[in-house]
């Protein structure tokens, strides 16, 4: 009986709201209920990930009214995510696997960041095989474990995460790869699939909205969280023993232009579509935000986040 009360209370509620004709104030009630749609069980913080411990997938509630008019932005796939208390705000297509281009970066830099130091030194004995925005580096050239990864994740440099696979002790490229899926596993990303460290080429990588909310709520706890909110970096390498410096400006366009946008990363190819995945600060508190193939993606990453902004006015 103890269980009922909370539903015929909020019955009842409706009831008086719609008998005294206040249903102008139904909407903001829906809204507070919306806010229960919540995943079965947290996401994980990274911090706290033994690597090899699997952690059950969560299901998403997808039977709750939607309440939140997202008819504006026109992105295939969309979902907002609140970090605090874990439950999704709004979604689209949530599920429906897609490819991810760049956005694979941030599983990248965390499988990166569990085999190597960030402040030690790699020397390219691999060629990087892409040959598209990259920082140019060759065999012999030696460079700092941060430097690769602001790189990657600031300028989406590609040749930078094909580094980080290439050099790593954990079997090289294809061991890379391997570890990529199974911290997939780990963080509860059950529809994705890696092939590849870059996110360049378009077959092969493939996840899903509700998936990224989960890789973005991992990398907001790690220790390149702090890189993704820098317009530009200085990036330098040693070639053949001469220092090299090179500027870099973020792929994200907001920063700079919306202070609530503390980033994360953005991603393209024919097969993805522009697409964005965003930490922002809305209200006092913080909302991932995932836009994925959007005409638009930092436009309507502007608007949902807008949207959110409304709806928390009291």
């Amino acid at each position: 009986m103890k269980r009922l009360l909370p539903s015929i209370t909020i019955v009842i509620a409706l009831g008086i709201l719609a008998g005294l004709g206040l249903n102008f104030l139904l909407p903001r009630f829906e809204l507070q209920l919306k806010a229960n749609v919540e995943y079965v069980g947290n996401l994980p913080d990274s911090s706290a990930i033994q690597y090899k411990d699997a952690l059950k997938a969560p299901d998403l509630a997808f039977n709750l009214p939607t309440t939140l008019s997202v008819e504006s932005v026109n992105a295939t796939s969309l979902l907002a995510l609140d970090l605090k208390t874990k439950r999704i705000i709004v979604e689209r297509n949530s599920q429906e696997k897609r490819s991810i281009a760049s956005i694979t970066k941030l599983l990248t830099a965390l499988v990166a960041l569990d085999y190597y130091s960030i402040n030690e030194y790699v020397t390219v004995t691999v060629p990087p095989k892409i040959i598209d925005r990259n920082l140019g580096l060759g065999v012999g050239d030696r460079i700092q474990v941060r430097e690769l990864l602001e790189a990657m994740l600031v300028y989406s440099s590609n040749d930078s995460a094909e580094i980080l696979a290439n050099e790593c002790s954990c079997g090289g490229y294809k061991g890379f790869v391997e570890e990529m899926n199974e911290k997939a596993k780990v963080l509860g990303m059950n529809s994705s699939l890696f092939s590849n460290p870059s996110g360049y080429f378009d077959t092969g990588n493939s996840s899903t909205a509700y998936d990224l909310s989960r890789l973005a709520s991992a990398f907001i706890n790690s220790k390149a969280f702090s890189f993704v909110s820098l317009k530009q970096v200085d990036i330098v390498f040693m070639d053949n023993g001469n220092t090299v410096t090179k500027r870099l400006e973020s792929t994200n366009e907001l920063l700079g232009i919306r202070t609530d946008i503390k980033g994360l990363k953005t991603g393209y190819t024919f097969a993805s579509g522009p697409s964005f995945v965003s930490m922002a600060q809305i209200s006092g508190r913080e909302y991932v935000t995932i836009i994925l193939n959007s005409e638009d993606r930092f436009g309507e990453t502007s608007e949902l986040i807008s949207i959110i902004q409304k709806a928390l006015i009291p």
